[in-house]
């Protein structure tokens, strides 16, 4: 579907966008309030084991398979040890240095330097306009605090 597509939207789609959004918005105030209770990596180890256990439960209900290729497993583990792993450690620490909704902005522009990092790989050819939304992504952070 592009941009322009005349398509209609399903709701179920406009839903989950919702809820996934209000799931974010929500998620960086609890783990401020959470991580002043508990040390910081007991409760990211916490919910990483608990995450793990859903995504798995969600797959074998949905009838998804979740095993991997040999030769996809050494790339995923890379994957997940560069992203998530270092994503999961590391953005809870800095909520003890900054406050929730800075947290957050500053995490919302993780994708943008992920894609300017997969710019760098040989064979990838990147439309300008795409690089342009990058940036204008990627400039959030630099906005003054409002406090």
């Amino acid at each position: 579907m592009s941009l322009l597509s005349r398509e209609p939207v399903p709701i179920a789609a406009v839903l989950l966008l919702a809820l996934t959004s209000t799931v974010w918005g929500v998620a960086w105030p609890v783990m401020k309030l959470v991580i002043a209770e508990m040390p910081v990596l007991s409760f990211r180890v916490t919910a990483a084991w608990g995450s793990g256990v859903v995504i798995l439960a969600i797959a074998a209900l949905s009838g998804s398979g979740f095993r991997l290729h040999r030769r996809d497993i050494g790339p995923a583990m890379l994957a997940a040890a560069l992203s998530i792993s270092g994503w999961f450690y590391l953005s809870a620490p800095a909520l003890t240095r900054m406050p929730a909704g800075r947290a957050s902005v500053t995490a919302y522009t993780m994708p943008p330097w992920a894609f300017l990092a997969s710019v760098c790989l040989p064979g990838r050819r990147v439309p300008p306009t795409r690089l342009l939304g990058r940036g204008f992504a990627m400039s959030s952070p630099l906005l003054p605090p409002s406090s």
